[in-house]
């Protein structure tokens, strides 16, 4: 018993370590070591590109009223902005000194509740991202932070798929771009592994899914699903239909594209 319960202690001992040492750089973070904007709905931090961080900060204080202004969020928390010059401080910070390691090339940000976390444009090209559209993810994720004071529970697909609208991301999307993947199923509809989203093509048809029901149900319609997370509540309908009405519209969109 007793070399059973040293044992577990040994292996307790080293799931702490290991637990401290990946999540350091959060634990020593102090945003006071970085230099900042600010404006009235958020601060944009920033280490020492400036001029990409001036960039982000104008193009926010641009677009975030209309966001704010979609998505009806009077009186929203502030969202604190944290931009990093390169994509290994961003993956640091973010999954910490072990999960770096396993980050992603297509990993530049995220946001959890009003904590938004990007790397800086000025570390562009980053693999298909370029100078521009790291500052339009930077609206991506912002409206991620809003989306968390509306409705936390929101499902992933709703939420990539609002997020990529707003944010005016793959206007020019063609049926092309998406050769290399298949149709979602109505289940693949409710996947909350943010790996599989992507891997699937999630961001490009989550787009497409919101663009169809935005075009022939109105935004309101929509934004009341942001709130209540209800189908029936918000269109009429169960989610069952309304897929086999965005299956028809693909079809449609393939074939005049």
């Amino acid at each position: 018993m007793k070399k059973f319960l040293k044992i577990l202690g040994g292996i307790l001992l080293v799931i702490i370590v290991l637990f401290v040492i990946n999540f350091w750089p959060q634990f020593t973070f102090n945003e006071d070591s970085m230099n900042q904007m600010e404006s009235d709905n958020f601060t944009l931090y920033y280490q020492k590109e400036e001029a990409a961080a001036q960039d982000a900060f104008d193009l926010v204080e641009a677009e975030g009223g209309r966001i704010l202004e979609s998505l009806d969020l009077e009186d929203p928390e502030p969202v604190n902005i944290y931009l990093w010059d390169n994509q290994q401080a961003f993956q640091r910070y973010s999954l910490g000194n072990i999960g770096q390691l396993f980050g992603q090339p297509w990993m530049i940000g995220g946001a959890h509740g009003n904590r938004l976390s990007m790397v800086s444009p000025a570390d562009a090209p980053l693999g298909q991202h370029d100078y521009e559209s790291i500052k339009q993810t930077i609206l991506h994720e912002l409206v991620h932070a809003y989306l968390s004071q509306i409705n936390p529970n929101l499902d992933l697909w709703a939420n990539e798929g609002t997020a990529v609208y707003l944010a005016q991301q793959l206007a020019d999307l063609q049926p092309s771009n998406l050769a290399d993947y298949s149709i979602p199923s109505l289940e693949d509809l409710s996947v909350s592994n943010g790996m599989k989203f992507a891997e699937m093509g999630g961001y490009s048809y989550a787009n497409l899914y919101v663009s169809y029901l935005v075009d022939n149900y109105g935004w309101e319609s929509w934004r009341d699903y942001l709130y209540q997370g209800n189908y029936e509540a918000s269109f009429g309908k169960p989610q069952s239909d309304l897929y086999q009405e965005w299956l028809t519209y693909l079809d449609t969109w393939n074939k005049n594209l």
